[in-house]
């Protein structure tokens, strides 16, 4: 519920101003970590097992300790772009931090949807410095 709630609020934020100019640009920034190179991490920790750690540093007769590491170093690959992955998403929370209204940075803090649930984002444009565009709140 908590990611639906705040999903509606940012797209509703987005497309009328409420955030940062540059706030879409962070987004497909984080789009493509999500979608390219988070299958591209996998797939270089996979060959990297493949073909440098399998033919210099396992045993020839270790049989499943070689089928075992390309899928080990796969996940190492995946973990790492996951992990890039959320550092940019808490750099994009933070740098729109002063743009939240009181409602948003609430549910951000205690992880609880109802706050939003009797957020009325209509009356919410009163709440933004119209020269600066950040939450007066």
């Amino acid at each position: 519920m908590r990611t639906k709630a705040l999903a509606e609020w940012f797209k509703f934020a987005a497309d009328n101003g409420q955030l940062r100019q540059d706030f879409m640009s962070d987004i497909s920034q984080m789009k493509t970590q999500k979608y390219f190179w988070q299958p591209f991490y996998t797939a270089l920790g996979f060959a990297f097992a493949g073909i440098i750690w399998n033919p210099n540093f396992t045993s020839r007769n270790s049989y499943y300790l070689r089928k075992i590491s390309p899928f080990f170093w796969g996940l190492i690959g995946y973990q790492w772009a996951e992990t890039r992955y959320q550092k940019m998403a808490l750099n994009t929370s933070l740098k729109n931090y002063d743009y939240y209204p009181y409602e948003v940075k609430r549910t951000l803090r205690d992880k609880d949807f109802r706050h939003m649930v009797d957020f009325d984002y209509e009356k919410a444009h009163k709440l933004y410095d119209q020269s600066s565009g950040k939450c007066l709140q």
